[in-house]
């Protein structure tokens, strides 16, 4: 009786937790969102074709090496070595990449796992103000990445805890051959996830905090103008003449305010309502809070149909730019003879501003 009465209580605690978060959606509309206020964007997108379809609502699903970038803790749930690779067509022709590579430890209980994401914008034309239109024709391209291992263990048989540690590099000038790091900035950051099979049915819980870590700083220095005129300060120097001093006018030096990165906080939970023999249907749903936008919520579901092929959809509530659904499909688990077994997945999402936004993810256990 105690133990029903608990998850009886787990899952009303959940639900009304649930039930929240559309209404502090609404409440948080009433202010300014805070766009801008962080940089690092390239950590927000999301990995792997089968989340992006499913509306980012993976907390609780991922279950091979892309779990290292929704939730550590999923690590768990992976099966033997796992490889991962995902590429995607970002908005205005930005090009996102991600990789990861998992495994069981030997002589220690869990699994490991070396993650890479990178982002890189198409080459864009020097500009300045005297030359709006870059006729010298020199370019310049933004390069984003980010390094790290991960580790995810089991601490009981339902509950897991994991953990993924970064180098973190943004570069906004790549190729302008500045000797002072000018717009390049380098830190670090951590993730941590819990994962709870509740035991109720297939109900799962899970949490993460992604990107805690310090400010990044990017080098150089840069000159602000004011309607298209240089702001200057005035400064004494030496008269040419040995006389004195004069005052002249130079240009302002301005240094890069440092920036934080996107703190994100996330809660899901997830179940297979449908289970049987060659159809499984999964549905999840996660409440964010990003640190620069107003709370969301997302919904996904997939299906699994003879064993082997599946369907996806999601839902994004409250999402400021892009459209709120999702699709994709792809194949699970397909075994190939001499590899192992095969997962390749494709997902598809429109922006309100932009064209038609890919991802595409292939995925191997071995």
């Amino acid at each position: 009786m105690l133990k029903t009465f608990r998850k009886t209580s787990v899952l009303v605690v959940m639900l009304t937790l649930t039930g929240q978060l559309p209404a502090a959606a609404d409440i948080s509309d009433a202010f300014t969102a805070k766009v801008g206020f962080v940089g690092a964007q390239f950590l927000k997108i999301g990995v792997g074709a089968r989340g992006f379809a499913m509306g980012y609502a993976m907390e609780t699903i991922a279950d091979d090496a892309s779990a290292v970038f929704w939730n550590p803790a999923g690590l768990t749930l992976a099966e033997g070595r796992t490889f991962f690779v995902s590429q995607t067509a970002w908005l205005a022709g930005i090009e996102h990449t991600a990789l990861a590579f998992s495994m069981p430890l030997s002589r220690i209980p869990g699994n490991i796992a070396f993650s890479a994401v990178s982002l890189s914008s198409p080459d864009m034309l020097v500009t300045s103000v005297s030359d709006q239109e870059g006729a010298l024709g020199n370019t310049f391209n933004a390069v984003n990445y980010a390094l790290g291992i991960g580790y995810g263990i089991k601490l009981t048989d339902k509950f897991s805890f994991g953990a993924h540690g970064k180098i973190v590099h943004e570069n906004y000038a790549n190729g302008l051959g500045e000797e002072d790091g000018y717009g390049a900035g380098t830190t670090w950051a951590v993730d941590v996830g819990t994962l709870f099979l509740t035991g109720y049915k297939t109900l799962r819980l899970g949490m993460s905090i992604r990107n805690f870590g310090p400010e990044m700083q990017l080098g150089g220095a840069f000159i602000d103008f004011d309607e298209g005129d240089t702001i200057t300060t005035t400064i004494e120097e030496p008269d040419p003449d040995g006389t004195g001093y004069i005052q002249v006018e130079v240009p302002d030096q301005l240094r890069f305010k440092p920036h934080s990165l996107p703190l994100t906080f996330r809660f899901g939970m997830s179940a297979d309502p449908i289970n049987k023999a060659g159809m499984k249907l999964t549905v999840s749903v996660v409440g964010e809070h990003p640190p620069d936008n107003a709370e969301r919520l997302n919904l996904g579901a997939e299906l699994t149909f003879m064993k082997f092929f599946v369907g996806r959809a999601g839902y994004v509530m409250n999402h400021d730019s892009r459209n709120a659904l999702s699709f994709g499909f792809g194949l699970d688990s397909f075994p190939v003879a001499g590899v192992g077994r095969l997962t390749a997945d494709f997902g598809l999402t429109q922006f309100d501003l932009f064209d038609p936004t890919w991802m595409a993810s292939v995925g191997f256990q071995f």
